[in-house]
């Protein structure tokens, strides 16, 4: 993820402002907050074989 996306997603402020923190955040904060730790937890917890293995799941069910 940080290799495409970057680290930015989950060090900087959602919408861009350069002074959001857990004092002073932006609109978006509280509910970005959960949605990024979950994003983490997804991403720590699921190898690239489990993405890889239901991806090749899923096309088998559909290809018959």
């Amino acid at each position: 993820m940080h290799a495409v996306e970057g680290r930015e997603l989950f060090t900087e402020c959602v919408v861009g402002l350069e002074s959001c923190n857990e004092e002073n955040f932006c609109p978006l904060h509280e509910k970005w907050g959960p949605i990024k730790l979950g994003l983490v937890n997804f991403l720590e917890s699921t190898t690239l074989q489990e993405m890889t293995s239901a991806i090749l799941k899923r096309n088998k069910k559909i290809g018959g």
